[in-house]
């Protein structure tokens, strides 16, 4: 959640278990600071991307901290 803090757009990498990567990439668009999902597996060579969310969203999503 401390992704949404920062004013810049920025990515976080999260490397998981088995040839699984996980990309966290926030932007700013019109304003707002919003949350996009990425998902690669290495091995498959298959991946996958959510739309965007705000914060408000994540947290309707997986719940408070």
């Amino acid at each position: 959640m401390d992704g949404f803090e920062s004013e810049k757009d920025h990515q976080m990498i999260v490397q998981m278990i088995q040839d699984t990567i996980v990309k966290f990439e926030f932007k700013t668009i019109k304003g707002r600071q919003l949350l996009k999902i990425r998902q690669n597996n290495l091995l498959s060579k298959t991946f996958g991307s959510s739309s965007f969310f705000t914060k408000d969203e994540i947290h309707q999503l997986f719940g408070n901290p």
